[in-house]
């Protein structure tokens, strides 16, 4: 009775605290590999959001800018000015179409010129006719998106006079390629990956118009903001707000979205995913690690009754030694007879002939024969025939010999059941001498699970090394912390590659020593909203220290992590996003710069002019305006074709910086246009040789693929602050001034006269 009472008690205790570890372990592993993917994947949409939405901003910007720029042409003014007074001028009319055309180089796919009855004056290139959908921006112009296996922005906008009076209409389309491929190439995020583009209904709140994109092809349709009286990740977009969610879809599909409104225009975007995709690397994991958690916990159960067996004999040994000198020989034969019949393990004695004499009920479970079945037949009926030569030749080597090697040392064997099947077994050889002769008992123990469990447990060893490998893997740096020290507790390889400390140096360190400029005190005050519960997670940007003292700009994704009797923790998911800082930059860059010069486009001119306003009225100084139109270029670039005409444009920008000061500005107003800023002169007198020099310098040949050419310039100048006091009059004026050199021959310059607009 005490024999069984602590078995079952070292068992039972053995067994829950092996449970609750096992269990511990596992919910660890998990959350872990939970929290990383959720970092990833809501680091990944956000920032391929945040990127398509500037250049979708940029996109637009751009087409509205060149439409702006025709309706704003003192020439285009003039004619429609024209066809006011006289509809049925030839002349102006014959004119028309090549200004149409003109603009169709500036990066538009068509435009129309109406005259103030609506009706059409001149076109060039070709309108969309079969739009899968048609949605209106909101802007200050009559401006559409439209869906035609491509983005293309149609615009309309008023022809005015200088007394405001409408005069004329035009009409553009423009191709946005850019921002097509944003549209049509996503799937690399992942297989539920969907990007739409949604503007709202002008008198309806709960719903929208989407531009929606799936993987499996594309699909326009109104869609509701509002799914089971929870507002979609579209709707925070359409009212202004930036952010990741994990939410339900327009599908009720749990997803998780980033969103963001994409300027002034009335759209909003978003990326999402669903979270079944997300979860499902680790869902793959746990179908094999469950499993091998059972396991370990059967592993372990059986290992504790392993531990209390010698525990038992010993308590059966004692018991014995007690009764020894009390009982019969009969009790004492009837005492061993009961264990034997009891104990796990087979009992097979047999004679030195290999009779079975004995065979007790664990045998019997064994082997799956009864004792009356195998009593008084030889044990090789318990082997397969390949065996029995190999037991025969044994036991004749000991009766023989009498070498004790075989005796009291277990072995491995291969045993046969009563209905065929094979199993692997364990036995162990104990003889004695009795009058009659040798005699043999041999314990048994069935070790196929045994050898089953080993098996699984080195596949679950492989498992875990293989997760922690893999984590090491990763591009992101981990790290994880205590929170009353700092110091680090783990980090992988990818946060010592990313920093360049090695492991063991940097767990002699904490978060601080990578920012030394964040104290202890401002970092544990940031920390503290975690450990309250404030927020879940913190996400921030900041600047770490690498060893060799160079900056590396990194995104920290931050958690505080608590579990059941273990000590809480701080993980760190740190990416180093130095190549989406660059990427940013070059973004900014273009939506201020030309893409084929590389030199200032309008809005970065306006900006320049400003500029140059404010330090002339600062300092009481003069300025100008040129406004640069090559002569006759439409000419060469229709002949020579469009790479010799891109080669002169850039050869033309470079002659222009070369030959002035860097405190002057040249961009590239549109075409073959470029206009210069001389930011300060000391008299209006230095203009004229500066013009000059300009002119001289273009004039120079022209060299590209074997051909020369020589191409010359008109130039027309406003002084400021004579001329105009902002930078739309001094463009104006300036261009005015530029088309009278060009009637009065070319190769020359004028300065802006207020005649000139009359």
């Amino acid at each position: 009775m005490l024999k069984e009472s602590n078995k079952y008690r070292i068992n039972i205790i053995g067994g829950i605290i092996l449970l609750v570890l096992t269990l511990a372990a596992g919910i660890s592993v998990y959350v872990v590999m939970q929290r990383q993917a959720e970092a990833i994947l809501s680091k990944s949409l956000e920032a391929s959001l945040r990127s398509n939405v500037k250049l979708i901003e940029s996109q637009l910007n751009h087409a509205l800018n060149i439409t702006k720029t025709v309706v704003t042409r003192p020439n285009v003014i003039t004619k429609m000015q024209l066809l006011v007074t006289n509809p049925g001028n030839a002349e102006v009319l014959e004119e028309f179409p090549a200004i149409a055309n003109s603009f169709i180089t500036t990066g538009l796919s068509a435009i129309t010129f109406h005259n103030a009855a609506g009706h059409v004056v001149a076109h060039a290139g070709n309108f969309s006719q079969k739009y899968e959908m048609r949605v209106p921006l909101k802007s200050n112009e009559r401006a559409f998106l439209l869906w035609d296996k491509q983005f293309i922005l149609n615009v309309s906008m008023d022809i005015h006079n200088k007394e405001g009076r409408h005069i004329g209409l035009i009409k553009t389309e423009t191709r946005l390629l850019e921002m097509t491929a944003a549209f049509t190439d996503i799937a690399a995020i992942g297989k539920t990956v969907e990007f739409a583009l949604c503007k709202e209904f002008p008198d309806d709140k709960m719903n929208m118009d989407c531009f929606l994109n799936r993987i499996s092809g594309k699909k326009f349709t109104p869609l509701p903001r509002v799914v089971e009286n929870k507002a979609l990740p579209m709707d925070y977009a359409l009212n202004g707000i930036t952010g990741v969610i994990f939410a339900k879809d327009y599908r009720s599909e749990q997803v998780v979205a980033a969103y963001a409104p994409v300027a002034n225009f009335g759209l909003g975007m978003v990326y999402k995913i669903d979270q079944i995709e997300l979860y499902q690397p680790i869902r793959d994991h746990l179908k094999y690690i469950v499993p091998m958690l059972g396991v370990l916990i059967l592993v372990g159960m059986l290992l504790l009754q392993f531990l209390v067996r010698p525990l038992v004999r010993q308590l059966v040994n004692s018991e014995k030694e007690a009764r020894a000198t009390n009982i019969l020989l009969r009790d004492s034969e009837m005492h061993s007879r009961t264990v034997l019949e009891n104990i796990e393990e087979g009992i097979v004695a047999i004679t030195e002939a290999g009779v079975i004499e004995s065979f007790n009920p664990a045998a019997e479970i064994i082997f799956g024969y009864t004792a009356k079945e195998v009593t008084g037949k030889n044990v090789r009926m318990l082997l397969p025939e390949e065996q029995r030569k190999k037991h025969d030749a044994i036991l004749k080597y000991y009766l023989e010999e009498k070498d004790q090697k075989f005796i009291g040392t277990g072995r491995e064997a291969v045993g046969l059941r009563k209905d065929g099947s094979r199993f692997l077994m364990e036995i162990n050889t104990s003889d004695a001498k009795l009058e009659s002769g040798n005699f043999f008992i041999i314990s048994v123990r069935d070790i196929e699970e045994r050898k089953h469990t080993e098996k699984k447990l080195h596949q679950l060893n492989l498992e875990l090394r293989q997760f922690k490998n893999a984590l090491d893997q990763t591009l992101e740096g981990v790290f994880m912390f205590a929170p009353d020290t700092l110091l680090f507790t783990y980090v992988n390889l990818g946060a010592q590659r990313q920093i360049g400390y090695s492991e063991t140096e940097l767990l002699q360190m904490t978060p601080v020593d990578l920012k030394p400029e964040f104290t202890l005190t401002k970092f544990k005050k940031t920390m503290q909203s975690l450990i309250d519960g404030t927020l879940p997670t913190l996400t921030f940007e900041t600047i770490h220290r690498h060893k060799d003292g160079h900056g590396i700009p990194v995104e920290i994704f931050l958690q505080y992590i608590r579990m059941e009797e273990q000590e809480p923790l701080f993980v760190a998911m740190v990416s180093d996003i130095s190549e989406r800082k660059q990427t940013e930059q070059r973004i900014a860059h273009m939506a201020n710069h030309d893409a084929l010069t590389n030199l200032p486009n309008r809005n970065l001119l306006q900006d320049r002019i400003k500029q140059a306003l404010i330090y002339a009225k600062r300092n009481k100084a003069q300025g100008a305006v040129m406004f640069i139109d090559l002569d006759k270029f439409k000419i060469i670039n229709d002949t020579l074709g469009h790479d010799f005409g891109d080669h002169l444009l850039k050869e033309v920008a470079h002659r222009l910086v070369s030959s002035l000061r860097s405190q002057d500005t040249v961009a590239r107003y549109g075409g073959d246009e470029f206009i210069v800023v001389l930011h300060s002169v000391p008299t209006i007198h230095n203009i004229g040789p500066v013009v000059q020099k300009l002119l001289d310098t273009l004039l120079k040949p022209y060299h590209f693929k074997n051909q020369e050419l020589n191409i010359s310039a008109s130039v027309g100048i406003a002084v400021f602050p004579d001329d105009g006091a902002d930078a739309d009059s001094l463009i104006t004026n300036s261009d005015a001034a530029m088309y009278t050199a060009k009637q009065d021959g070319r190769n020359n310059y004028k300065f802006f006269q207020s005649s000139m607009n009359a």
